[in-house]
Formats: structure tokens, sequence, C-alpha cells
């Protein structure tokens, strides 16, 4: 038998090819770490401006929290006590009063003070006398009297302008 010949030492001509090749994956990877590296500046900067953001919001929660329950419960106070008067009765005790002789033109409720104050034109003083009258016998009405009247000639048929105030009575919610 004869014995083998191995040359482990044997150079080859170097190819080109991987040449490029191994330059052209040193320039991949160089590319991807600095896009790295760009992209964790970025992320940097952004969790920043989160934690920025957060501290504000927190400040303004703060703040929001200190004084915004009082004004909401007010709020929503004043809409309860809105929604729970009963309109439906003033204005049916007001219309039940209604006459040929007096005419309203205004009517203003005032719920904080518990008033309603009527504005219009009467015929004259006794017809406005008795629609006072008529007013207080209601359930809505109590305490009706002449806050300010006028006479307006010029208004034609219409000799008295005035104005009633009136307390509002309705049951408290």
């Amino acid at each position: 038998m004869k014995p083998l010949a191995l040359d482990f030492m044997a150079t080859r001509a170097a190819s080109r090819w991987g040449s490029v090749i191994l330059v052209a994956g040193v320039a991949l990877c160089v590319g991807m770490g600095t896009a790295y590296w760009r992209l964790l500046q970025h992320r940097n900067t952004l969790e920043t401006q989160v934690d920025e953001l957060a501290l504000r919001v927190e400040g303004t929660r703060a703040r929001l929290s200190s004084t915004q329950p009082d004004e909401r419960l007010r709020a929503l106070g004043v809409v309860s006590e809105r929604l729970s008067v009963p309109w439906e009765r003033l204005f049916e005790d007001v219309e039940s009063c209604d006459s040929a002789e007096v005419a309203l033109l205004q009517l203003q409720p005032n719920i904080t003070q518990r008033q309603v104050t009527l504005m219009g034109e009467a015929r004259d003083r006794a017809s406005l006398e008795s629609y006072m009258r008529r007013l207080e016998q209601t359930e809505s009405l109590d305490g009706v009297h002449l806050a300010q009247h006028n006479q307006a000639p010029d208004s034609g048929p219409w000799a008295i302008r005035y104005a009633l105030t009136a307390k509002w009575t309705y049951p408290q919610p």
C-alpha cells in the first residue's frame, strides 16, 4: 500500500469574490450598527419626553382633583334642582288666571330666590287687581304684589304696564 500524501498547508489563490463579499458584509454590519444606534438615541429621546409629559399630567390631575369635585358637585346640585322644579304646575297656575283684560308678556322665574316676576299690560286698575287676586289663590304663587307700574297712554286700550312679583312655592325635592 502506498502512503497517502496529504498537504494541509497548501495555498490556493485568493478569490476576489470572497474579498468583495467580506467587505460588503462588514459595510452592512457597520450600517446596521449605525442605524441601531440612531434608533436607540431616538427611543431615549422619546422616553424622556414621555416621562416629562407624565409628570405634567400628574401635576394637572393633582390640581384638578383638588378643585374640581367641589365645582362639579355644585353644578350637579344646580342641575338637579332645576330638573326637580315643578315647571308644569307654575305654567298651569299662571295660565289658569288668564283674562281678556290682562295680557302677560313676560314670565321670569328665579329658582335660587324662589321668586317669579310677571310683566304685562292691563286695561285698567280693577282688572289688574282681579288678576293679582287670582294669582294669589293658586298653589304655586304666594305673596303676589305690584312691584312696578306706569300708565301707558300710547299703547291703545292697554292703559297700565305692570310688573308683579310673587313667592314661588313648591315642595323641596
